[in-house]
């Protein structure tokens, strides 16, 4: 046969140490300009009815997704597969208002914030 043994996963992401570090830096999840985006953590559309779209890197854990509203009582708590990049999130129910979205992998972790609208 004349095919590639194995498909590739291009997710793996550097070895910090190993021969193939080319790039010598941290691969864990930097903070970035806004708090928002920290670890390339986005939700859309922002404002929402209660229906929006996650988007983070690809992790090769399982991640926890909790969503809390002002006061800090959790409204959803989602487990997210590993090597997934997109969460599609429904607050049935939500009252409007301000919402913290935490994405967490093993000992890292960050969020995003979402605010629930009327509907249109």
């Amino acid at each position: 046969m004349n095919s590639l043994p194995n498909h590739p996963n291009y997710h793996l992401g550097p070895v910090d140490g190993s021969v193939c570090d080319s790039l010598g830096i941290n691969a864990g999840l930097t903070p970035g300009p806004s708090p928002g985006e920290r670890a390339g953590i986005r939700a859309h559309p922002n404002p929402s009815t209660g229906a929006f779209t996650l988007s983070y890197p690809a992790q090769p854990m399982v991640g926890e997704l909790e969503v809390r509203d002002l006061s800090g009582r959790i409204v959803l708590h989602e487990r997210l597969p590993p090597w997934s990049q997109v969460h599609r999130v429904q607050l049935v129910g939500a009252s409007i208002g301000l919402y913290n979205c935490r994405i967490g992998w093993g000992i890292h972790s960050a969020s995003t914030r979402i605010m629930i609208a009327g509907p249109r």
